[in-house]
Parts: C-alpha cells; structure tokens; sequence
C-alpha cells in the first residue's frame, strides 16, 4: 500500500483481511498476499 497507507499500523490487517482473503476467493491457487 502507498500513499498516507504506508506508515498506517493498519496497512497490513487491511492486507492480510481485505486483499488477501478477496485474492483467495476469487483467483484459484492463491495461498497468501504479501507487502513488497
């Protein structure tokens, strides 16, 4: 995440419970979501 997400402790609960289970229910084979 970029912007005024970057420093945000919440970035990464916003990843992990909003991307990464979206990514996981709708693109097969997609195990886990991680921040680069």
């Amino acid at each position: 995440l970029k912007g005024a997400c970057a420093g945000c402790p919440m970035s990464q609960m916003t990843l992990k419970n909003g991307i990464e289970r979206l990514m996981k229910k709708e693109v097969p084979g997609v195990k886990s979501v991680q921040s680069a």
